[in-house]
């Protein structure tokens, strides 16, 4: 994978996504970051993202929007390290770490 890009679940194999995986990118960011999901898991999640005292930043209800890759604004955020959150209606939950330059 690139150095830019963070990828949880499931492994990439020749700069594809696999089975139950979530893509963020580009990571480190400073503006725009895209979470980015795979086919299988679907489009029925909400994403959330707290800073490193756990306060909650920013949600985006994707379950209700159905996009194929989600956009956050990040530009307003301090340079730090962030918790993003992808829950699913189904109950699956996956975690990642954002950094902000």
């Amino acid at each position: 994978a690139e150095s830019n890009v963070f990828t949880f679940g499931s492994e990439i194999q020749d700069n594809r996504l696999t089975e139950n995986t979530i893509t963020i990118y580009p990571n480190p960011a400073e503006n725009i970051v895209s979470v980015q999901t795979s086919e299988d898991l679907g489009k029925d999640y909400i994403v959330e993202v707290y800073d490193n005292l756990g306060r909650l930043m920013l949600v985006l209800d994707n379950a209700v929007l159905q996009l194929d890759v989600t956009e956050l604004d990040v530009s307003n955020f301090n340079p730090s390290f962030y918790n993003v959150v992808v829950k699913y209606t189904n109950g699956q939950v996956y975690n990642s770490i954002l950094i902000k330059k």
